[in-house]
């Protein structure tokens, strides 16, 4: 497969607030030679939100939540400046007559942040799934950011997003293991520590005493299904892929859960550095799995409300009637 994907964790850190600031060197040699960036905005973040209601303030208009193509054409005007001092022009794929059309002839793609599962609906409805996939393993060069990473892998059940409905989890199986970017490890510290740092900031002791689920403890929900590795990549971090080659760059790490960690709760940790190399992500895949014959597992358990359905009942109850 002749990929060439760059598959970055955050658009921004703490350090440069500037929109893909801290890897912009690496961005731009992702994309050397390409004038035009074909942008696909699906994702819709809530931060284009503000944008929205900002042009409707300024035309005197009524405020409401803002629809898709408003948030769509708002995230690309905001990104398209930013784009421009890079040395790329950008288009949205919103603004093409044919879509489908536009991923075949483009000279790469960058799909941005927001709501994974927003975004794969909308490849899927509106029939560029195959057309993009097709593009990537041929080897349009390929950057994702957040969710646009999470749908480069085998699917989105890695996603840190607020499920929403999809026609299925499947995602474009660009890599033969799963993405969670923004990865957080737990985070160990003593009341002895809380305590100074109460003393400083009480708000940040007392979220610092959270004891809410982790990470880690989300894949291994994720591993009673799916048999993928998992790339938790922090903020900062970045996944660099060519043809069979993965390599670990940016400004931080990435940690590595496999299922037959499980049982140790991934312990001892796979974390990797900046400039490693990750090329045994790419051997040895496991089986797909489809995220559809997860969901119909019932039907095959004898003792299941689903499977003592009739064939006809179970058919419609799939179809959603």
């Amino acid at each position: 497969m002749d990929r060439n994907l760059l598959l970055v964790s955050n658009s921004k850190t703490a350090a440069d607030k500037r929109f893909l600031g801290y890897c912009e060197h690496e961005v731009q040699e992702h994309f050397a030679g390409v004038n035009t960036v074909l942008f696909i905005p699906y994702a819709e973040p809530n931060a284009v939100d503000a944008l929205a209601l900002n042009t409707r303030r300024a035309r005197g208009e009524t405020l409401d939540i803002p629809c898709s193509n408003e948030r769509r054409q708002a995230y690309t005007d905001h990104l398209r400046e930013r784009f421009q001092q890079m040395g790329f022009n950008l288009v949205g794929i919103h603004e093409q007559d044919n879509p489908i059309e536009a991923v075949k002839n483009a000279e790469a793609v960058y799909i941005g942040g927001g709501n994974t599962f927003d975004l794969l609906r909308a490849l899927y409805s509106n029939g560029l799934f195959h057309p993009l996939q097709k593009r990537v393993t041929e080897g349009m060069p390929y950057l994702g950011v957040s969710a646009g990473t999470v749908v480069a892998g085998m699917n989105i059940g890695s996603s840190n997003d607020n499920s929403k409905p999809v026609p299925s989890l499947d995602a474009l199986e660009l890599v033969p293991f799963c993405i969670k970017p923004h990865y957080l490890d737990p985070l160990v510290i003593s009341n002895e520590q809380i305590e100074l740092i109460r003393a400083v900031h009480a708000q940040a002791a007392h979220r610092l005493a959270h004891q809410g689920e982790q990470h880690f403890e989300r894949i291994m929900e994720f591993h009673h299904d799916f048999p993928y590795t998992v790339v938790g990549v922090h903020e900062g971090g970045i996944l660099q892929v060519k043809g069979d080659h993965v390599n670990l760059i940016g400004t931080h790490g990435a940690r590595v859960l496999q299922k037959n960690g499980f049982v140790t709760k991934y312990e001892p940790p796979q974390f990797y550095e900046p400039g490693a190399s990750l090329d045994f992500l790419l051997q040895n895949p496991p089986k797909k799995v489809s995220s559809n014959a997860v969901l119909h597992r019932a039907e095959r358990a004898p003792d299941s409300w689903f499977a003592n359905l009739s064939e006809f009942e179970r058919t419609m109850f799939l179809l959603g009637y």
